[in-house]
């Protein structure tokens, strides 16, 4: 391979890292999930990142609303 034909290489792989770096932080964040935790992940293992993206759940977040204590009953 010649070192024109592998810098395209290079630089096509890159911006497929960053194009699904982008997706992933947009899907953490619409499942509630940590944006930068998912980024720098998505960013070094691109790959596994976007496999594993599609497999999570939304996060749920519990609530604990304080009882009513001044009731007597």
């Amino acid at each position: 391979m010649d070192p024109q034909t592998a810098s395209g290489l290079n630089g096509l792989l890159m911006i497929l890292r960053i194009g699904i770096t982008i997706y992933c932080v947009k899907r953490a964040k619409t499942l509630g999930w940590d944006k930068w935790g998912w980024g720098v992940f998505a960013f070094f293992v691109p790959l596994i990142a976007f496999i594993a993206i599609q497999f999570i759940r939304p996060r749920v977040v519990w609530y604990n609303y304080p009882s009513n204590q001044n009731e007597e009953g």
